[in-house]
């Protein structure tokens, strides 16, 4: 049976990728790959000088070819107990210290490493990726698992994962910007939470205690990239739907973050938080509950209800990420949320481990990724 250009081509560059070819040597000539896959020299010749162009082989002779000098060496042993790492400094500095969402994965992480009898090879998303390169080649590590925060990847680490790396070892990642590729070379395995199903979590707490008019503050619900906050809007508005409840966006933008670095600079934002609260807290008809996006927000609302007159509780505040005790704001405003979610972060660390060893396993580790979504669970602080 014959083979298309594009299927040699693909063969052709997994076999490149993973040094199938001794790059000290020649390939084979145009006949020896036309006769293997059935096909004319001139398909052949064809696909090489695709290679060519694309820098995977270069001519040494009028009738040879090798592996380009181009191509980086191979970083991969599949006898390695070595699992290489790339996220930020600070989300690797281990896993104990403050369980943000990223610890609390990269916890999950180590955890699932030491019970797989692998050890890690931490890098950080700040080196230049030529320095990442040089010691990989030098460790050869048995995978990848790059922690796919939206603020942690420089975009040169971002390409260097995805074109360079990409093909050359089974990689794996847990995150929520969403940027699964699969193209010729094999894809990136993934683990992520079911953000819908968590905002469905949220909106269905509500309706159960009989609100029907709800503010929802999810500035960033409309960035290209941050699939998790289209995901949780449409679990939002689904389950309005359902339960009829009237949805209100809170589109003023506020300076909510957890970098705020003083007590005054806290209350000057929930000051301000509290101005864009006011017309729907003291309508006539006042909203009856209010979402935010993370459990960061929730602090600087809990203190704009106190100083727009609400009792605590009187207008539930619900958050998302289940750590809102570990937030910098939270040592200002100490009230929690009505109702929060956890995205089982440690088991989607975990799972990045067994995505990846589930592709060592595999008998194609060039076939589709490999998904897991993690469900969710509804947190009610006491």
């Amino acid at each position: 049976m014959t083979s298309s250009a594009q299927e040699i081509y693909t063969i052709l560059v997994r076999r490149i990728i993973r040094d199938h070819y001794p790059r000290e040597k020649a390939l084979p000539s145009e006949r020896d790959i036309a006769d293997e896959f059935e096909t004319s020299r001139t398909v052949i010749r064809g696909v090489l000088k695709r290679l060519e162009s694309e820098k995977y082989v270069e001519m040494v002779s009028p009738r040879k070819r090798r592996i380009s000098s181009a191509q980086p060496a191979s970083v991969f042993d599949p006898g390695s107990k070595l699992v290489g790492i790339i996220g930020a400094n600070n989300s690797l500095a281990g896993p104990d210290g403050e369980l943000f969402i990223s610890q609390r994965r990269i916890r999950g992480l180590f955890r699932q490493l030491d019970d797989s009898g692998l050890s890690s090879l931490n890098l950080s998303a700040s080196w230049p990726p030529a320095m990442m390169l040089e010691l990989l080649s030098a460790s050869k590590i048995r995978g990848l698992i790059y922690v796919d925060e939206y603020h942690v990847l420089p975009p040169e680490t971002e390409m260097f994962i995805y074109r360079t790396l990409n093909g050359r070892l089974p990689i794996s990642t847990f995150g929520d910007t969403e940027r699964l590729e699969h193209g010729a070379v094999g894809g990136i395995e993934r683990s992520s939470s079911d953000h819908r199903a968590g905002a469905k979590l949220l909106v269905q707490f509500l309706a159960e205690r009989g609100c029907r008019k709800v503010l929802w503050y999810f500035p960033a619900r409309n960035h290209p990239r941050l699939v998790w906050q289209a995901e949780r809007q449409a679990g939002c508005e689904e389950a309005a739907r359902e339960a009829k409840i009237e949805l209100l966006p809170l589109d003023t933008p506020l300076p909510i973050t957890n970098e705020v670095g003083s007590a005054e600079n806290f209350r000057r934002c929930a000051r301000m938080t509290a101005e864009a609260l006011a017309p729907h807290v003291k309508s006539a008809v006042p909203v009856e509950a209010i979402l935010v996006d993370s459990d960061v927000a929730v602090p600087y609302f809990q203190r704009a209800l106190r100083e727009l007159g609400a009792t605590p509780g009187e207008i539930p505040v619900l958050g998302y990420d289940n750590y809102y005790a570990t937030t910098r704001p939270y040592r200002w405003e100490p009230t929690p949320p009505a109702a929060t979610v956890d995205k089982n972060d440690l088991e989607i660390g975990r799972e990045a481990v067994g995505l990846l060893r589930k592709r060592l396993e595999s008998d194609d580790i060039f076939s589709r990724p490999f998904r897991s979504v993690i469900r969710p669970r509804l947190v009610i602080p006491q």
